[in-house]
């Protein structure tokens, strides 16, 4: 992972529904953080953080998330629907996480 590399994803947030992604690595700080941005995909604005802290026990892992839907006020009306399926992401990828390094 590095400062300016590009990571496209194929999503399908309801079926019947594909879209593009692609996102930038724009900070890497090795062991305590790094940050994604939206280029190309279905949000107006999405920056996301990814923190790490060492604990006795392993590393904690916590997200800052900012983020705008498009389309305004058309687009706010979907706000339910988005929060429920970003913390069905950030709940699976948890899980993952843990099954993984447990």
């Amino acid at each position: 992972m590095f400062p300016g590399q590009r990571i496209t994803y194929c999503l399908s947030p309801f079926p019947g529904f594909r879209t593009r992604w692609e996102g930038e690595i724009t900070e890497v700080i090795e062991l305590e953080r790094f940050i994604d941005e939206q280029r190309k995909g279905p949000f107006a604005y999405w920056r996301h953080k990814h923190l790490f802290y060492e604990k006795a026990i392993g590393t904690e892992v916590r997200d800052h998330l900012n983020y705008a839907l498009p389309l305004g006020m058309i687009g706010s009306a979907f706000q339910p629907f988005v929060q429920r399926k970003m913390t069905e992401m950030f709940t699976y990828r948890n899980e993952k996480l843990k099954e993984i390094f447990s």
